[in-house]
């Protein structure tokens, strides 16, 4: 009964929304026609403002405020709810920085004006000013958001050490076939990269945040480029929000995420057929529970599944789950990843890799730089459990969320969204081009007869600077460890073997040429 009075009042209160958000739209409409007609800016209500701040469509709300402004620059009110707004759309969210300057040099200025800056510079990866001014609030002793700020320290603190050793990557937008001045985003891209299908909140029914319902889009990729994106249509797609929230190895089986009058927080499948989607189909119940679900992936022989729940049994938040296909085709119960990957904050949009070896999710814990930052995990068979998450660096995480990455088959191009300031508008779609391998070809030859190479040592690769780690392990046949890394730098290399002495030495890699392999051999020293 209680199960069912809650969906009850879940369902009253959506439909009571939509009520609320068309008679809300014509008021908006109104509004705006009085606030863009010059000779009535002069009589712009600063209620008016607060109402579309308290709505959070903090883009009517800029333009209230920035109205108001030319009245009364000096106000600090005005200035503070300037910067908010913009700390809070995806204009930019630097543009916020002025105005909270100058709300800060008020007589007496309100405690977390000092929190709104510091963010505002979080945002825009001065993770030094940032740290400065969050280290102050929290001296100040004062303020609702004391409870974030010890977080937000180590935040910076953290960025601005992989910061010091960023990745060497590049963007690239997609161009306007893909991207509008609308928000798009959460793009997974089949491994061929013949298609691409993301969300977008582009066209339909205006809600109270002044976006569009959000909506699936595909784009075929037949001539080397990604054509025009064209709407999913009805099978992937309903009449309110739908997101496209992970894609199978094959790229045949999206997942998809439903929120209506009907559905609160569950996940769909739907399988493709040629170039289109077939109709969405629910996930069982062991999956959508009675509680909160975001997003979902398959392993490459789709007999396991991952996916995102809020559930009493977790770590706090949103977690990690899998669930293993039963002989009957159902989904098995799920079992949580443990304190291992999952933490007290949010984590999301797990995607194993094909050879399920590495898995891919997003995370505000861990060593975060920023809200979500992409991370991976090792699936580690010796002790059947995946390895502590390593986040994957600066700048494809930032101080803002990054919550998706879809790499292609290569691995050496993935696609992303992002807000940056080549964008159309919003947040945008890119490839991301990661460097050329830098390979290394390593043996370990010895003079005894009956054992000439070993095989079965533990090596592996540090980067101090990046406190990361990897490790390898030797071709059975040749006896070659293979090491492939997608960066230069100074890594420190230490080989363990039973009977041997370690072994560590430095591997100077800041030249090395991309794509060349070097042969190294260590000849290791017996124990006494």
């Amino acid at each position: 009964m209680a199960f069912q009075i809650q969906n009850i009042h879940y369902y009253a209160l959506k439909i009571i929304s939509l009520i609320r958000c068309k008679f809300y739209i014509i008021v908006c409409t109104f509004t705006f026609c009085i606030i863009s007609n010059q000779p009535y800016a002069q009589f712009v209500d600063p209620k008016v403002g607060k109402d579309f701040f308290n709505n959070k469509n903090y883009i009517a709300a800029i333009s209230v405020y920035e109205r108001l402004l030319l009245k009364d620059k000096g106000n600090p009110e005005y200035n503070h709810y300037l910067g908010i707004c913009y700390l809070n759309s995806n204009i930019n969210k630097r543009l916020a920085i002025p105005y909270l300057e100058k709300a800060i040099r008020a007589p007496k200025p309100k405690p977390d004006v000092l929190f709104d800056l510091a963010l505002a510079y979080h945002y825009s990866d001065d993770f030094a000013k940032a740290l400065d001014l969050y280290s102050k609030y929290k001296l100040n002793g004062k303020g609702p958001k004391q409870d974030l700020v010890d977080r937000k320290i180590e935040m910076c603190e953290n960025g601005k050490l992989l910061s010091k050793a960023s990745e060497f990557v590049s963007f690239e937008n997609l161009g306007p076939s893909i991207n509008s001045k609308f928000p798009d985003y959460y793009p997974f891209v089949a491994k061929d990269e013949s298609y691409i299908v993301f969300t977008s909140r582009r066209g339909g029914v205006l809600e109270f945040d002044g976006f569009y319902q959000s909506d699936i889009y595909i784009s075929e990729n037949t001539t080397g480029t990604f054509g025009s994106s064209k709407n999913g249509g009805a099978t992937i797609n309903s009449d309110f929000d739908d997101q496209a929230v992970g894609l199978s190895n094959d790229a045949d089986k999206l997942f998809i995420y439903l929120d209506n009058i009907k559905e609160y927080g569950d996940i769909y499948t739907a399988d493709r057929d040629g170039k289109r989607f077939g109709k969405m189909v629910k996930l069982g119940e062991n999956v959508n529970s009675n509680d909160f679900e975001t997003s979902a992936s398959i392993s490459a022989d789709g007999n396991t599944l991952f996916f995102t729940s809020i559930r009493p049994e977790g770590q706090g938040a949103l977690d990690l789950y899998m669930s293993r296909k039963l002989p009957m085709g159902d989904w098995g119960l799920p079992q949580n990843l443990g304190s291992q990957v999952n933490t007290k904050y949010n984590e999301d949009f797990p995607t194993l890799s094909e050879d399920g070896q590495t898995l891919y999710f997003c995370s505000e814990g861990h060593n975060s730089i920023g809200g979500y930052d992409i991370f991976t995990s090792q699936w580690e068979s010796e002790s059947n459990s995946w390895s502590k998450p390593k986040n994957i660096g600066y700048p494809v995480n930032n101080g803002m969320d990054n919550r998706t990455i879809s790499f292609s088959e290569s691995g050496k191009t993935a696609y992303i969204s992002a807000l940056r300031k080549e964008g159309l508008g919003d947040l945008d779609i890119y490839r991301v081009k990661f460097p050329v391998n830098i390979i290394i070809q390593l043996q370990l030859p010895t003079k005894d007869p009956d054992n000439p190479i070993i095989k079965d040592a533990y090596v592996q690769l540090n980067n101090p600077l990046l406190k990361r780690s990897y490790t390898f392990k030797a071709n059975k046949n040749t006896g070659f460890y293979t090491i492939i890394l997608n960066r230069r730098g100074t890594f420190t290399l230490k080989i363990e073997a039973e009977g041997y002495e370690l072994h560590t030495e430095e591997l100077d890699l800041r030249h090395t040429k991309d794509n060349d392999i070097n042969f190294k051999f260590v000849n290791l020293i017996p124990n006494n």
